[in-house]
């Protein structure tokens, strides 16, 4: 078959260009069909968009909560209230603590060795509740706070000497961060 040409006026213009045969003009709009440029196909719809990605959970991160050494309240003798030397080295101790609302609190009640040992260890117990009774009027939760009466155990001097005695006397606090 011979290559038969003809000749097209392109629209509004004299000028006439040289058509390839039927077969190639066939091959150029099958391809223009099959790449999608001649706009006579349907576009395939896009592709559905990814899922969104889960939301970051955004938590406050828990505060730093400074929490002080034990405290130690000298107790005189015999004595189960607290003076104010004892009272003002409370509030100094929980002003001293951020977010004491956060914390628990156990306090250790402790005599010295004069008089009967299981009465010591009630008065030990007698001390530490003032403490606690104190605390409480202060603001701080009565159920963050544990008592502890030890007696005369875990002296921190010797008995022997009455400055000894003196320091065994003694109510500590200390602030621990919940459970």
């Amino acid at each position: 078959m011979s290559i038969m040409k003809t000749r097209r006026r392109l629209a509004g213009s004299k000028r006439t260009i040289d058509s390839v045969s039927g077969k190639m003009l066939v091959f150029v709009l099958g391809l223009i069909t099959l790449l999608g440029l001649g706009g006579c196909a349907s576009p395939e719809p896009p592709p559905p968009p990814p899922p969104a990605p889960e939301p970051i959970a955004r938590t406050m991160p828990e505060p730093t909560i400074y929490v002080p050494d034990m405290i130690t309240i000298p107790i005189y003798y015999q004595a189960t209230g607290l003076h104010q030397d004892a009272r003002d080295a409370i509030d100094d101790y929980i002003a001293g603590i951020d977010y004491p609302e956060r914390l628990n609190f156990v306090i250790e009640g402790y005599t010295c060795t004069e008089g009967d040992r299981d009465y010591n260890k009630m008065l030990s117990k007698w001390r530490a509740e003032a403490v606690k009774r104190y605390m409480v009027s202060r603001g701080i939760d009565e159920t963050s706070i544990m008592v502890i009466g030890h007696g005369v155990e875990d002296p921190i001097a010797s008995n022997r000497t009455r400055l000894g005695r003196v320091k065994n006397r003694r109510v500590t606090i200390t602030a621990t961060k919940p459970y």
